[in-house]
């Protein structure tokens, strides 16, 4: 009984745990927290990036590659998922069903073990059993019936189709799937108390799984674990209470964790010194409901950055190339107000990807100059202790570029970025609780020099 009792807490702690992590993102909306929109600069809505590209006439939106792998992932599962139940139901379409004792019974099916699925129990023409194996067997399966173990398997499917990425989520099913047969053995041993039959049973007659069920098997991969369990109930409680324990560390760390590029800082002046501090009425809102909208969607939005912003000619003679983050706040009334530049391209970082380069702090570099040779950049720094240190490998053009002229060029493209963005058109506010709210935006700027023009 204290087995059957901490396999319930058990089975309850792990669902908990799942539907914890589900609903844990939705938190800020239930207001049992001060509004995050309330605090200026605290976050923002990071849209998509895109990249200028002065090879090209309009901007080329950055491809979301982990966006399009979740969407294929979770559309093979569902394939899958449903291929698993057209097969199930077209098994159950030729054999013969019948209710007994308020459990609809399905007998005469070939080539599918013994299971349970919601009010169903399925049971095979293929075994051989004498009266009272039969009737264990019976008796676990009303185990997973009465208990509604579908229900949770039925939830864990859907759970690991929407975050099939997270290992978690499928370590959390498969520790469920687990519980439930403890809990349909102990509900079987409480009738038909003998231990070792019921063990000899389970050794002889587990077999392989076809893979095609979807339901709770009497005949599954777990047997030794399972023997296991009716000899020492209460070491498998603890473990499985300290690994539940472990999934909420790692769920609560997965759902609350943010993007790191929305934690960017709001103190940042523009690119000619000035800091904005715009005049709004309200709070602005980082979470709304329904967010702003370019007028003809965000796909026109990025059409319009791309026909407007040019890549700067101070830029382009450097050669500089990096990501210019731009914030700004999408009112009530549509318009677009707070333009600040919070993230610009540090020239001295953006020299280069190389491990030389990458090692040298930018600090320490009083002057550079660039030169090829040999059709590879050269960069020969002027470190301000007077020593002189020469690299390879560089985005920026052949020249003698001092820090002025490639702040100048950082500070271009920082300008473009936030004029384009000043002169846009209204769009459609956000919503939050049916009421036009303030909404702060972010959006990355990638600009990348084609091939020619480096």
């Amino acid at each position: 009984m204290k087995g059957r009792k901490a396999g319930q807490w058990n089975r309850l702690f792990l669902l908990g745990t799942a539907l914890g992590a589900l609903l844990l993102p939705w938190l800020s909306q239930l207001n049992l927290f001060p509004s995050s929109s309330a605090l200026e600069g605290a976050s923002a809505i990071m849209l998509s990036p895109i990249e200028i590209n002065t090879s090209y006439t309009k901007v080329v939106h950055q491809f979301n590659f982990l966006e399009s792998a979740y969407m294929i992932g979770a559309l093979v599962l569902m394939m899958f998922f449903a291929f698993r139940l057209v097969y199930f139901i077209v098994k159950l379409s030729k054999a013969k069903w019948e209710k007994r004792q308020g459990i609809i019974w399905v007998e005469g099916v070939r080539n599918l073990s013994v299971c349970s699925y919601f009010n169903l129990l399925i049971w095979s023409d293929d075994l051989k059993l004498s009266d009272q194996d039969r009737a264990r067997i019976i008796e676990h399966e009303y185990g997973h019936i009465r208990q509604w173990h579908s229900l949770d398997r039925l939830l864990m499917d859907v759970l690991c189709v929407l975050w099939w990425f997270n290992p978690a989520v499928w370590l959390i099913k498969n520790a469920l799937e687990e519980e439930h047969e403890y809990l349909a053995d102990a509900y079987s041993l409480r009738n038909f108390p003998d231990h070792t039959a019921y063990a000899q049973l389970l050794a002889r007659k587990t077999l392989e799984q076809l893979g095609w069920s979807i339901g709770h098997s009497f005949f599954n991969s777990k047997t030794l674990k399972r023997i296991s369990m009716m000899k020492n109930p209460k070491k498998l409680s603890r473990l499985g209470l300290m690994f539940s324990l472990s999934l909420v560390a790692m769920f609560s760390l997965w759902a609350c964790q943010s993007n790191e590029e929305a934690q960017l800082p709001n103190t940042v002046t523009d690119a000619k010194g000035i800091t904005q501090n715009p005049d709004l009425s309200g709070e602005i809102y980082t979470i709304v409901e329904e967010q702003p909208m370019f007028n003809g969607g965000m796909p026109a939005f990025y059409n319009y950055i791309g026909e407007h912003l040019k890549y700067p000619e101070e830029a382009q003679k450097v050669g500089l190339e990096g990501r210019v983050f731009v914030q700004f706040v999408v009112t009530k009334s549509g318009e677009v107000t707070g333009v600040k530049i919070i993230k610009g391209v540090d020239p001295k970082k953006a020299l280069s990807v190389k491990t030389e380069l990458s090692k040298i702090d930018p600090n320490d570099i009083a002057s550079m100059s660039v030169n090829k040779t040999d059709g590879k950049s050269v960069v020969h720094l002027t470190m301000k202790d007077g020593s002189t240190k020469t690299v390879e490998g560089s985005s920026l053009k052949a020249g003698n570029w001092t820090d002025t002229d490639l702040q100048k060029a950082s500070d271009a493209l920082s300008l473009e970025a936030k004029k384009v963005i000043q002169s846009s058109p209204n769009w459609s506010p956000g919503v939050d609780k049916g009421e036009p709210q303030n909404v702060r935006m972010i959006l990355p700027i990638s600009f990348k020099l084609g091939e020619e023009t480096k």
